[in-house]
């Protein structure tokens, strides 16, 4: 894990197991990377639609991923699909309105999961956007605080590194108070989520990151959805996780967003997600890619 006085805050690149450019990037990942998140209703579905022996799909993708697998929610989801939260007087489900099934993301399941693929988990939080009233906010707010409480109380695994999910509210007096009841439970770190559509307003960002880190000085600090080095540089926190690198490169952009190639190839957005990968996490493109590379474009020039 970075220290926050580091150039970058470590880097995690968001996968999933569909499209050939990811298929491509995970064999890669540890030359490259020291973690790799995929989101729970990804493996969710992989499990749904392998009906026989699904706990052999699941395996079988994840031993493919030769570094540490962290494992979130997806509840981002929520705000691009639509959902709704069922409560009860222990914790709160999420059943997510997926493209064109409903997905239900449950607390016991989605630990359950995480225990058995993870090495770091991310509790069900209940994200917010601007647009939610007061009343919403101050309400997903306090569920997400719970099922992180739900979550570290029942939690067996005690090597796995579980991090409470806290989205951040306009008020930032009352997400401190919430945040603060935390402070008497075990958790391994702190992610802050619902800061994405806040980005422009990056003066809150940072408050909330300083709130978050006064309140835990020595726990990780993790960030959900920022990936660009311009912002990446700023950011007072440990890890930050992002989609960004491979969006850019299937549209031909480098990690700044540059177009670089108009009509990319396989090939192209494969050794372009790569390239941008790396420049996140320091490190160098191995030369015997290359190799690989063409072997990809070939194996795929008739999608």
């Amino acid at each position: 894990m970075n220290n926050p006085g580091d150039k970058y805050p470590e880097f995690i690149p968001v996968i999933n197991y569909k499209g050939s450019v990811n298929s491509f990037i995970i064999p890669y990942l540890h030359l490259i990377s020291k973690g790799a998140l995929i989101s729970y209703p990804f493996l969710a579905q992989l499990k749904n639609n392998e009906n026989n022996n699904n706990q052999h799909q699941i395996n079988k993708f994840c031993e493919k991923i030769a570094v540490p697998l962290w494992i979130d929610s997806g509840s981002y989801g929520y705000i691009k699909y639509g959902g709704t939260i069922i409560s009860n007087e222990y914790f709160s489900t999420l059943e997510l309105n997926f493209k064109d099934e409903k997905l239900k993301v449950d607390p016991r399941d989605l630990l359950d999961l995480q225990e058995k693929f993870a090495q770091y988990a991310f509790t069900l939080d209940f994200p917010v956007i601007p647009e939610h009233s007061e009343n919403t906010m101050e309400k997903h707010l306090r569920l997400s605080i719970k099922n992180a409480v739900y979550a570290v109380q029942n939690k067996r695994k005690k090597n796995l590194k579980l991090y409470a999910s806290v989205p951040v509210v306009d008020n930032l007096n009352l997400f401190s108070q919430e945040l603060t009841t935390l402070t008497s439970f075990p958790f391994d770190g702190i992610a802050l989520g619902s800061l994405v559509p806040r980005k422009k307003d990056f003066s809150f960002v940072l408050e909330a990151v300083k709130i978050a880190r006064k309140i835990f000085p020595d726990l990780p600090l993790h960030l959900f959805g920022f990936g660009k080095p311009e912002i990446m540089s700023q950011l007072k926190v440990d890890s930050v996780d992002s989609s960004t690198y491979i969006r850019l490169a299937l549209s031909g952009k480098d990690i700044r967003g540059n177009k670089i190639i108009k009509q990319p190839s396989h090939l192209e957005q494969a050794h372009l997600a790569l390239l941008n990968l790396a420049s996140l996490t320091d490190h160098k493109l191995p030369l015997a890619l290359n190799t690989s590379l063409i072997r990809f474009s070939q194996n795929n020039s008739k999608l």
